[in-house]
């Protein structure tokens, strides 16, 4: 399964790897790769987090945002931009285990982040192996790094890799390291078929997936709804509906 980038529909993602999970259609053997939020919801499964406590992850998220908590009716409709990277992080530091980075490399199936390098070197990448719970907390802040969305910067700094190890590169979000008919949803390597899931009705505009091969909103929902949950916080009540949905 491939998670597309989502913003805050975070909860919807969960909610579809708990029904996939029920109905044994997702395994430890199943190979997983996400991009920002999709991202986010495949570092949380593959870690053993449950679902709802991602969500409860969310609304702490949705509070802070806030300035405060946010309640079933309140807290909701403040514009998110600017601000999500540094929380995420936190998030991701309470959430994940100390030895997350071995629960990914020891999984059966692949864990995929996706972000792309563009500078000094452009360069789509797909992380599947890891050196320490750092190292895939920053792979997922990587794959969450929307331009002028998640920071109000266009991209985030990164120490110097191993191929030029004197300069720092520049990392954008996992949307950009796919082609743009995918929605994010990264390309798994090695797998005869890979699933598409993407939080918003109709995005996934790649004529070769089949209709079978996509797990997306009815046609008929109201794709305003969808942007305004991804770009703005959410009641506590709205974060278990899209979990529900």
């Amino acid at each position: 399964f491939s998670l597309s980038p989502g913003g805050l529909l975070l909860p919807w993602h969960m909610g579809v790897l708990s029904s996939l999970e029920e109905q044994g259609y997702l395994t430890s053997a199943t190979p997983l790769a996400g991009s920002s939020a999709g991202a986010i919801a495949v570092a949380a499964h593959a870690a053993g987090v449950s679902p709802w406590d991602t969500v409860e992850a969310t609304i702490r998220l949705n509070g802070a945002l806030c300035g405060g908590a946010v309640d079933n009716t309140g807290g909701g409709g403040v514009a998110a931009r600017g601000r999500l990277l540094p929380l995420l992080r936190t998030e991701l530091e309470d959430m994940l285990p100390e030895n997350v980075h071995e629960l990914y490399n020891e999984r059966e199936g692949t864990v995929g982040i996706a972000y792309r390098e563009v500078f000094p070197v452009p360069k789509n990448v797909l992380r599947t192996a890891y050196d320490s719970k750092d190292d895939c907390i920053e792979a997922v802040c990587n794959s969450s790094m929307f331009p002028f969305f998640s920071t109000d910067w266009p991209c985030v700094v990164r120490a110097p890799g191993d191929d030029l190890p004197y300069v720092p590169r520049l990392v954008v979000d996992g949307f950009f390291a796919v082609p743009r008919e995918r929605f994010g949803c990264p390309v798994l390597p090695n797998v005869d078929r890979t699933v598409l899931v993407s939080v918003f009705p109709g995005a996934v505009s790649d004529e070769t997936i089949e209709a079978a091969d996509r797990i997306e909103p009815p046609p008929n929902a109201d794709p305003a709804t969808f942007v305004r949950r991804a770009t703005r916080t959410s009641s506590r009540k709205e974060c278990g509906v899209m979990y529900e949905e």
